[in-house]
């Protein structure tokens, strides 16, 4: 099933509004255009470079509001405790997002962050 084109351009003004606040921030990037890949194996059949160089986002709700993107190499798992850790939370302040909420709250389908 193909994007409309008003959820083609959603993302492209999403894209551009990350593409600011990191510019703005000085930090470097590149956005690549693809297909998107749902899993590890869906990523390494479609993707068109190295298993080792692709990366893959895992989008998390925090308990008191907002969302986390940890970004991790394709083959990695989350560590839950550290990510926690880091962020200055509990555990339990953690969840992982459904496909739903990522459409819902990111504008991207998953496989698209």
């Amino acid at each position: 099933m193909g994007a409309s084109s008003s959820d083609e351009l959603g993302r492209t003004d999403r894209t551009a509004q990350i593409s600011a606040h990191l510019t703005a921030h000085g930090v470097p990037f590149a956005v690549h255009q693809h297909v998107a890949a749902q899993t590890v194996a869906d990523a390494q059949a479609r993707l068109p470079f190295p298993f080792d160089a692709y990366l893959k986002t895992v989008a998390f709700r925090l308990k008191a509001g907002g969302w986390v993107l940890a970004a991790l190499r394709g083959g990695d798992r989350v560590d839950y405790r550290a990510l926690a850790a880091a962020l200055g939370v509990g555990r339990r302040d953690l969840h992982q997002m459904t496909p739903d909420e990522v459409l819902a709250d990111l504008e991207y389908p998953l496989g698209g962050v």
